[in-house]
């Protein structure tokens, strides 16, 4: 079989497809199909207009560190535009790194580096009490449900391996966009951070 008829077989395949896959992406960033993030205060991020962004769900333009400027305890931070990441120097021992956005997920990350010696199974209650701290400076209406699932136990730990702990706040509010991880894979520190996930 020649190429030219091949080509013939083939395109009317190739033009469904493409339709196919043309209808999703509109679906896709159809402002209609995302879910509101007014529910959890996440000031102005928004579904974006197709006609401005045709690659991203989620307004890069409006991911930016004025979600921060009125927090008092979080005020010496430096902001990484690039990386959308606010870097705050909490003390010798302690580093926070806070980062909002996204563009087909959109995510709200508060990530803890501390000491090799500060350990999960040693430190739990050091740990939930740091992520209940930055819960309520960044998740304010999310707050009350992240305190009650640590505090009446409504959480599933995983140790996905040696260095990674993963811990599922199982609170019907919170199941399906908040979680919460401990690595300790790096050599020189341990991680520990709670994150807000959308898409």
């Amino acid at each position: 079989m020649n190429i030219r008829l091949k080509f013939s077989y083939l395109f009317p395949f190739l033009v469904f497809l493409n339709s196919c896959s043309y209808s999703k992406k509109q679906k896709e960033r159809d402002p209609k199909s995302v879910k509101s993030l007014t529910e959890k205060q996440i000031d102005t991020i928004k579904p974006i207009n197709s006609d401005i962004n045709q690659d991203c769900i989620f307004d890069q333009s409006t991911q930016n560190d004025g979600f921060l400027k009125d927090i008092n305890e979080l005020k010496n931070y430096t902001w990484d535009s690039i990386k959308k990441t606010a870097t705050i120097k909490i003390s010798d021992q302690e580093i926070l790194k806070i980062h909002r956005g996204g563009c087909d997920h959109f995510s709200l990350n508060a990530e803890f580096t501390v000491p090799k010696s500060i350990t999960f199974d040693h430190h739990k209650e050091y740990i939930f009490s740091r992520i209940l701290w930055v819960s309520e400076l960044l998740y304010k209406s999310s707050f009350k449900a992240i305190k009650d699932a640590l505090k009446d136990n409504k959480i599933s730990i995983t140790q996905e391996s040696s260095h990674f702990t993963f811990i599922s706040l199982t609170h019907e509010e919170l199941y399906e966009s908040f979680f919460v991880t401990f690595k300790s894979d790096n050599t020189e520190y341990n991680t520990f951070s709670i994150s807000y996930y959308i898409n």
